[in-house]
């Protein structure tokens, strides 16, 4: 319809036409709609899946942060007050938990326990030392041996 109410070719005078069209622009909007929300979902996604990434949290947490709780400000918090729940801590939290309620005597054979690791013998040099053992021919060479073998740590 032009400015003087005449109708331009190809328009329905009908209210049929008129309510045609506006079932197409309704029918329009509402796939638009689902478009966004669509898109929207699939961003909220995407943030949550990163904060929880940079947290060092499992991504699995995700399906429990309420949508409502929006923006990485918001997701941070969330998780902070949750993290009993599913088990998640700070490093600081870690380092408190690790040093609270646990006695001296257990830190240090825990210390032992991990020096010990790192100064091992293969047990290639223990069979080597045992070989030699067998195949010594002077009382000198055995107990050189056994001395040896003594500085290990069993």
């Amino acid at each position: 319809m032009d400015q003087d109410g005449d109708y331009e070719d190809g328009q329905e005078s009908s209210g049929k036409g008129l309510r045609g069209q506006l079932e197409q622009a309704l029918a329009d909007k509402k796939a638009l709609e689902a478009e966004v929300a669509e898109l929207r979902g699939k961003a909220r996604q995407t943030e949550v899946s990163n904060v929880l990434t940079a947290k060092g949290v499992n991504p699995k947490v995700a399906k429990f942060i309420p949508t409502d709780v929006e923006g990485e400000e918001g997701i941070s918090k969330w998780l902070e007050e949750n993290a009993d729940l599913f088990g998640a801590t700070s490093q600081d939290d870690d380092t408190q938990q690790q040093d609270a309620g646990i006695a001296p005597e257990v830190k240090e054979s825990a210390s032992r326990l991990q020096n010990l690791g790192s100064s091992a013998q293969s047990p290639s040099k223990l069979d080597d030392i045992e070989a030699r053992m067998a195949s010594a021919q002077t009382s000198e060479e055995l107990q050189e041996l056994w001395a040896e073998a003594q500085r290990f740590v069993l």
